[in-house]
């Protein structure tokens, strides 16, 4: 994702969105867009102007760090969907043989399922 300062460049240079922005990003360009019209057109000092830009950029900042926390999280138990889906695969194929190794399998599957270490 982008830096907020990347952004305020953006909107200086840019009168449309960028195609690659995501949702949080396009927020925040829309946003300084408004502060930066309302500055040129005299209806706000350039302290007010600063003011909110700091507002703005603390916002991004904050919901950046939010969507990123979160995408680690979906992330990780995407992860574990596939581990548990390769497991059960494997168990399958091992019950029906009657493999050795089938209680193996099936506590490493608990494991996922748990948290807790069985081996």
């Amino acid at each position: 994702m982008k830096m907020a300062e990347e952004i305020f460049e953006d909107t200086r240079k840019y009168d449309d969105i960028p195609k690659n922005y995501n949702i949080l990003e396009i927020n925040c360009f829309m946003s300084l867009r408004i502060l930066l019209k309302q500055y040129y057109n005299k209806h706000i000092t350039k302290e007010q102007a600063g003011r909110e830009k700091i507002k703005i950029f603390k916002s991004y900042e904050s919901n950046k760090k939010q969507y990123e926390f979160k995408e680690t999280i979906y992330n990780e138990h995407l992860q574990n969907i596939r581990k548990t889906e390769d497991l059960s695969n494997l168990l399958r194929h091992q019950l029906k043989e009657q493999d050795k190794y089938t209680l193996n399998t099936a506590l490493k599957l608990i494991e996922l399922y748990s948290n807790e270490r069985w081996l």
